[in-house]
């Protein structure tokens, strides 16, 4: 597995969840020590699945599901209380907003993917201020 348990626990619909955390570097994931979402049990997770930002999953299956949407040139993932990455960074969606076309020059993005990527992030603010 690529997680580990983490000390933090939190009680949803009377069931106790846990936090987990990247036992090692992952290309897509993030670095060894990124906290990830919170899952009532080990065997909610298979393999190297991965659980996102405030994400839940109990009793095998996802209680809100995390946003993903894959981009022309990377997915774009919302890691919960608001954070969003694009690659490999991750900043508050407002700070995205705010910023998209100077991240997006500096990555190498055309301007017909910063304005694709800047459509995605808008799609991602409706959804997270409509929860």
């Amino acid at each position: 597995m690529i997680y580990e348990l983490t000390e933090n626990k939190k009680v949803v619909y009377g069931v106790e969840l846990t936090q987990i955390r990247l036992k090692e570097d992952h290309p897509i994931y993030g670095k060894k020590g990124t906290l990830g979402g919170w899952i009532e049990k080990e065997s909610n997770l298979q393999d190297n699945a991965w659980v996102y930002g405030n994400a839940r999953v109990l009793k095998g299956q996802f209680e809100q599901s995390p946003i993903q949407i894959q981009g022309t040139k990377h997915f774009i993932n919302e890691d919960g209380d608001g954070f969003v990455s694009i690659g490999c960074k991750s900043f508050h969606i407002s700070e995205w907003l705010e910023n998209f076309e100077e991240i997006g020059k500096s990555k190498g993005y055309s301007e017909k993917q910063i304005k694709e990527y800047y459509y995605h992030l808008k799609h991602i603010e409706l959804l997270i201020n409509n929860r």
